[in-house]
């Protein structure tokens, strides 16, 4: 028919961009920084290894592990099993990491069975593949979490 549109087929979710909120802050990896200071000796002479935004994460090259923003946290989990989530309240006890973005004490809390440090405001800090593991617990199995994370970043080794 002359002047009938289609509909376009529906394809792929799109989540809105990610825009961090710490962006003009000089993130610091709690883990090298802790490493650092006890041993005063690592990457850098003033034990601050420096932490750059890649996509929606602030990755340590040093020790492997990654500070996620709070909000790229709940948007990825969201983004795998297509509802809405949000992290619980705090609840756990103050661990000895600082948080990356304010140098407050991180609580150590629980995501399914996996410890992570976690500052209310501003993110949670994962160790090496515990990023991988807590989002595992989060997600059914048929989710195929390990899946999306290998598309999201390309980088992701087991």
């Amino acid at each position: 028919m002359i002047g009938k549109r289609k509909r376009p087929k529906p394809g792929p979710r799109r989540a809105a961009p990610f825009q961090s909120k710490l962006g003009d802050l000089a993130i610091v990896c709690p883990t090298c920084r802790a490493t650092c200071d006890a041993e005063m000796a690592g990457p850098f002479r003033d034990g601050r290894v420096p932490l750059d935004l890649t996509g929606n994460l602030w990755p340590c090259e040093y020790c492997d592990g990654v500070f996620v923003e709070t909000a790229a946290f709940e948007a990825m989990v969201e983004e795998i099993v297509r509802a809405p989530y949000r992290l619980p309240s705090l609840s756990g006890q103050p661990g000895p990491r600082a948080c990356p973005a304010c140098e407050r004490q991180m609580a150590v809390e629980l995501i399914g069975m996996t410890p992570v440090d976690r500052c209310a405001p501003h993110g949670i800090w994962f160790d090496h593949s515990e990023l991988a593991e807590a989002l595992e617990h989060l997600v059914p199995p048929e989710g195929g979490v390990i899946a999306w994370i290998k598309k999201l970043f390309f980088t992701w080794t087991a």
